[in-house]
C-alpha cells in the first residue's frame, strides 16, 4: 500500500527515440514508441543502490502520516475546540495530503479506534463527559478521513488494473 511510483526513461530499440514512463515497483508496462510505434514490455525495477540521504528521506515521509494525523488532532483539540466547522476543515485537509503523497489509508482508522477508547476511558474513569464526546467526535472525522483515502486508493488501483488489461 505504501509502493512510491518510479518514472524512467527508456529508449526505443529500433529509433533510440526516448520516452518518459511511470510505474509500480514489480509492475510490467506495454511501451509504445512515439516515432516508430514499436512496442516492448518494460519491467519497472526499485533501484536498490539509492544513497543514505535518499533512504533517510523516505523513513521520514513514512513517519510523516502518522505525525500528521497528531497534529491535527491536537491543534484541533487545543486551538479550535467547539469551532465544529474548522474542526471539520482540519481533518477534511488530511485527505489531499494522504492521496498525494500515497499515505496509508489505515492510518487515520487506527487513530481513530484509538480515539473511541479514549473516549470510552474518559467517560469510564474521569466522568467527563464533554472530553469524551469531542473525541467520538475526532474518531467519527478519522474514520471519513480513512474510509475515504482507502476509497481513492481502491478506484486508483481499478483503473491502474483496468489499464494493464486494456494495453495487454
Amino acid at each position: 500500500m505504501n509502493r512510491r511510483k518510479i518514472t524512467k526513461t527508456i529508449s526505443c530499440p529500433k529509433c533510440g527515440k526516448n520516452v518518459n514512463s511511470s510505474g509500480y515497483p514489480g509492475e510490467t508496462k506495454i511501451i509504445r514508441c512515439p516515432k516508430c510505434q514499436t512496442k516492448g514490455l518494460f519491467k519497472f525495477i526499485e533501484n536498490k543502490q539509492q544513497n543514505k540521504s535518499e533512504k533517510i528521506n523516505e523513513i521520514v515521509l513514512s513517519q510523516l502520516s502518522y505525525i500528521l494525523v497528531v497534529i491535527v488532532i491536537l491543534v484541533s483539540h487545543f486551538v479550535f475546540q467547539t469551532e465544529d466547522f474548522a474542526i471539520f476543515l482540519s481533518f477534511l485537509i488530511l485527505i489531499p495530503i494522504f492521496v498525494f503523497f500515497q499515505f496509508d489509508g489505515r492510518i487515520p482508522i487506527g487513530y481513530a479506534l484509538l480515539m473511541l477508547a479514549l473516549s470510552a476511558l474518559t467517560l469510564a474513569f474521569n466522568k467527563n463527559e464533554s472530553i469524551a464526546n469531542q473525541f467520538a467526535i475526532y474518531a467519527y472525522w478519522l474514520l471519513v478521513v480513512g474510509i475515504t483515502c482507502l476509497l481513492i486508493e481502491y478506484l486508483r488501483e481499478q483503473r491502474t488494473s483496468k489499464g494493464k488489461k486494456q494495453s495487454g
